[in-house]
């Protein structure tokens, strides 16, 4: 059964104001702290048909995972300030950023001007390239619309962290992620920052025309919106190679060749073509 608005948790410090999306593993909801401050609660669903062996190992995996997130300091990721364990079920306990879903603002706004997606995609480089650098690299494994929030402040910030819900994949056998935004090494389990850059140029086909890219596929936007420029067209095409080791090096590289086409586009726009 979900939490229900006003169950209280950690010894009534967390007071639960309501759920705000479930699916896969996990059901995710508004909560508050005693003071006062806004917080989003992530619950982990391990399968029923999983073995005590099985959710043993994706409780210490998850548990594993979380430690890491724990450390991670950017401002652009909302930051894991628990995880732990109540009444049989697991929890993370992560800052609220106030916004909008880059989906909803789609939904509600439609397809993007390139120029933004560029600077938001810039953004999301950004993330990556920190997130990569680490050692052993860490894989988001889940970039999508729906986990890259558009602030109020105006900036973007990754606001979720598929890689706790692929862990339990790995443990329980049952795929995680959106189908349509997965590269597919990692849909054959086996995910690397690569993963990361094919989940960005999807990413960035869905803003530039408002659709789901279709999956395993090299996704070319311009097919569907012939305002896309050939070279923002071709990033998003070499983003989303099947190879993994013919796509873009990097989020560093990813990053480098966002701000080329930025720097064409303006050069275009001084010269009035």
């Amino acid at each position: 059964m979900p939490l229900s608005s006003g169950d209280r948790l950690k010894d009534g410090g967390i007071e639960v104001i309501g759920q705000t999306a479930s699916g896969g593993l996990s059901a995710i909801y508004l909560a508050r702290l005693e003071d006062g401050r806004k917080v989003v609660l992530k619950e982990l669903v391990t399968p029923a048909i999983a073995n005590d062996a099985t959710k043993a190992k994706a409780l210490e995996l998850f548990a594993r995972e979380a430690g890491i997130l724990r450390t991670l300091e950017h401002h652009r990721i909302a930051k894991v300030i628990d995880f732990f364990r109540e009444d049989s079920r697991h929890y993370l306990l992560l800052e609220h950023i106030a916004g909008v879903d880059l989906r909803r603002f789609v939904r509600d706004n439609g397809r993007q001007h390139e120029e933004l997606v560029l600077r938001w995609m810039l953004e999301v480089a950004d993330i990556l390239e920190y997130l990569h650098g680490h050692v052993p690299p860490i894989v988001h494994r889940d970039l999508t619309p729906d986990n890259l929030i558009f602030t109020t402040s105006g900036g973007i910030a990754l606001i979720d962290f598929g890689a706790a819900n692929a862990f339990v994949s790995e443990a329980t056998g049952t795929l995680i992620g959106k189908q349509g935004f997965m590269a597919p090494e990692q849909l054959k389990g086996h995910a690397v920052p690569e993963s990361d850059l094919y989940a960005l140029g999807c990413t960035m086909h869905f803003l530039l025309t408002g659709m789901d890219p279709e999956p395993l596929a090299v996704s070319t936007p311009k097919n569907l919106n012939d305002q896309v420029s050939d070279l923002c067209n071709d990033l998003v095409a070499h983003c989303t190679h099947q190879s993994a080791e013919l796509r873009l090096s990097s989020a560093a590289a990813a990053g480098s060749r966002i701000r080329m086409i930025l720097a064409a586009r303006r050069s275009h726009l001084r010269l009035g073509v």
